[in-house]
């Protein structure tokens, strides 16, 4: 059974990080695992790189008491539906 693997950035804004998530989501073993990605803006170069079987979620809304209870309902949503391992 594949496992569910979920990663969380806030873009995929130029740096070093986005470029390792990227080539660890685009090189995961897909007989294993079934990769995610969750992303407060849903932006930047390295989107592009992404394999097309990628699945993105993108929560907006941060920052602020009103937003800080939008992004964890959000997180919620994800969590629940992807359910990752």
């Amino acid at each position: 059974m594949k496992k569910n693997v979920l990663f969380f950035l806030s873009t995929m804004a130029g740096g070093g990080a986005e470029r390792a998530v990227v080539e660890v989501l685009n090189n995961l073993d897909r007989k294993k695992f079934n990769p995610g990605l969750i992303l407060l803006n849903k932006k930047g170069p390295y989107l592009a790189d992404l394999n097309y079987d990628i699945s993105i979620f993108e929560i907006s809304g941060y920052g602020g008491y009103k937003n800080t209870l939008k992004f964890r309902k959000g997180m919620k949503n994800v969590i629940s539906t992807y359910r990752p391992d």
